[in-house]
């Protein structure tokens, strides 16, 4: 199923939940994203970070509002399958995460466009492939549908 248009309208305003609930829901999702992400040399690198979490929280309440319920602790090996999914899908012939969950889709392109803080390009490609990774683990652990 996929997170609808109006969901995705709703929950792009600052109503989701803290930070520290989402950590606790979702700890890989964290992990993950300090792997990814989170820079050490200095400030700017951890803005990709922040800019993703924030991002990923808003996401998994996207799933939430449409399916009811929160969705079930994601997985780091989910999570790895998803990233080579989405790495796959931009080196070869895929239909994406713009087929499987469009207005999200849309959502995260308009991030990316305009993040919240500056990003360069190689932080918003990191973002980019770091969120889709997560919009395919959330979307197979609420709908059953597998990552690509």
């Amino acid at each position: 199923m996929h997170v609808g248009e109006r969901v995705v309208a709703a929950l792009s305003a600052p109503e989701t939940p803290e930070i520290g609930w989402f950590a606790a829901r979702q700890p890989a999702v964290v992990r993950f994203l300090e792997d990814r992400l989170a820079g050490t040399a200095n400030e700017a690198d951890r803005d990709a970070f922040t800019v993703a979490l924030d991002a990923a929280r808003t996401i998994g309440s996207m799933f939430e509002q449409q399916h009811g319920v929160p969705p079930a602790r994601v997985q780091q090996a989910q999570l790895e399958r998803a990233e080579e999914a989405v790495v796959g899908e931009v080196r070869g012939p895929g239909f994406g995460i713009a087929t499987r969950q469009p207005a999200l889709a849309n959502w995260l392109a308009g991030l990316l466009a305009e993040p919240p803080v500056p990003l360069t390009l190689a932080e918003t490609r990191s973002v980019g492939t770091a969120l889709a990774a997560i919009i395919y683990a959330l979307d197979e652990v609420t709908t059953g549908r597998p990552i690509p």
